[in-house]
């Protein structure tokens, strides 16, 4: 009966997000059938998001079924004016077959996955952080957000992930902890697709379905597909701000910047940490599209701006009404900055070790440092320049943070949080190294 449900939360929510992306045109000229289920399944986070919010705003609660009927309407009424765009489909030579095996194997080890943590606990965020949001909107309540026995749960975390999760329960009737754990799998599953579809524009199939394959491998992508977590979901919707912001770089197309701020939104409620990927986005925007006018500037940063303005404003107002708890880092003060500097060296030893833990990371983080010897000549093009900068910038704000956590020590903080963050930025790094070690060209490797 869970998996019934699941199914139901999935395909409702790919609906909905498919035609938000179809009302909204997100959808920039599909070159491949597949490249639409990952903006789908943004889109529709975003719509659920927001529905929760609405729901703790208004104090209603309001079914999923009421979301389907209003999207599928508009669809109806707005059906006349769309025209579909065309997509051909890939000839299936021997590279594409591999491909398409190596897409199978992720499947199924992802399908096998979800049915094996259907038996595990939630665990301590899945079951306090997450979950203690998604049971509030069942029965939404502002007082959540200012219990001081409650502080623990993080109630300044956005609402995406727990959403998603009433999403569930609304569709099952009931608390269905196991229905649940497909949030987790398919965010795992649209990142390994992401990096296939948006290596297949700088790269062969086989090899950008090893990369794709690269991303489930790591065992803390393992071992957190089990629990229900927003890591693996923040990572999906990165790496989606990461490969559309890649190929406006590349191409200066216009219509690829709605897809990366509709990512970009996705990722901002997702968690908190959102925000300083956020951060990173726009420094990297801003440092690969000046040397080519500040026109293009402009117009990138305005787009995701408005974007997120519009779409994270609603949540940061209601922080500012409610002023929820927070407890994680102390503010920002000389001592504190003092302080926070000597503890540098205990942090990037710790650093280093999460890195080269070899057991734990395989040679996922080790992929970047070969690639840039390998080929030195290729990581001056204004595409890997981005990625560089949007992926090892968070890295070093992360760094940063720790020097300001309320722990004992930053090492303790470290110990509970690290990998985690890292997890988010795995797919992103892969993809990094998939492009940074990529032939180049100004032609487009679809089109050859």
């Amino acid at each position: 009966m869970s998996l019934v449900v699941a199914l139901v939360a999935v395909l409702s929510l790919l609906l909905v997000g498919s035609i938000v992306a179809i009302l909204l045109d997100l959808l920039p000229g599909l070159r491949m059938p597949l490249e639409w289920l990952p903006i789908a399944f943004a889109a529709g986070a975003v719509v659920v998001a927001n529905w929760g919010l609405l729901q703790v705003a208004t104090l209603t609660v309001i079914h999923p079924a009421w979301l389907v009927a209003i999207a599928t309407a508009l669809f109806l009424a707005k059906s006349r004016y769309i025209r579909p765009r065309p997509f051909s489909l890939p000839s299936m030579d021997r590279w594409h077959i591999l491909a398409a095996g190596l897409g199978l194997f992720v499947a199924v080890r992802l399908g096998l996955g979800l049915l094996a943590s259907m038996d595990d606990e939630m665990g301590w965020d899945g079951l306090f952080i997450w979950g203690l949001k998604a049971k509030m909107l069942m029965s939404p309540e502002i007082e959540y957000f200012t219990d001081v026995w409650l502080w623990h749960t993080h109630p300044d975390y956005p609402l995406l992930l727990p959403s998603l999760e009433a999403w569930t329960y609304h569709w099952a009737g009931f608390l269905d902890l196991r229905a649940v754990k497909w949030v987790s799998p398919l965010s795992l599953a649209m990142s390994s697709l992401l990096v296939y579809l948006g290596l297949r524009h700088y790269r062969g199939p086989a090899s950008s379905a090893v990369f794709a394959l690269a991303v489930i491998l790591p065992t803390p992508s393992v071992d957190y597909n089990r629990f229900a977590y927003a890591d693996l979901t923040l990572g999906a919707f990165f790496l989606g701000v990461v490969v559309y912001g890649c190929q406006y770089v590349r191409a200066r197309d216009r219509s690829l910047l709605l897809p990366m701020a509709l990512f970009l939104l996705a990722a901002m409620l997702t968690k908190k940490e959102g925000l300083l990927l956020a951060l990173a986005v726009l420094t990297a925007l801003t440092v690969t599209l000046l040397p080519q006018g500040l026109p293009h500037v402009v117009q990138a940063l305005k787009t995701t701006g408005a974007a997120v303005l519009l779409g994270f404003g609603p949540w940061m107002l209601l922080i500012w009404i409610v002023r929820p708890l927070s407890y994680d880092f102390v503010g920002i003060s000389l001592d504190i900055m003092v302080q926070a500097i000597r503890r540098t060296p205990e942090i990037t030893a710790r650093l280093y070790s999460e890195l080269m833990s070899w057991d734990r990371w395989g040679a996922t983080w080790l992929s970047w440092p070969m690639a840039l010897a390998v080929f030195p000549g290729r990581w001056t093009r204004p595409e890997v320049v981005f990625v560089a900068i949007v992926v090892l910038l968070p890295m070093a704000l992360y760094a940063v943070s720790y020097g300001f956590t309320t722990y004992s020590s930053p090492v303790a903080h470290m110990n509970v949080s690290l990998d985690r963050l890292f997890l988010h930025l795995t797919p992103a790094y892969l993809f990094a190294a998939g492009v940074g070690s990529s032939p180049g060209g100004q032609k487009p490797i679809l089109d050859r």
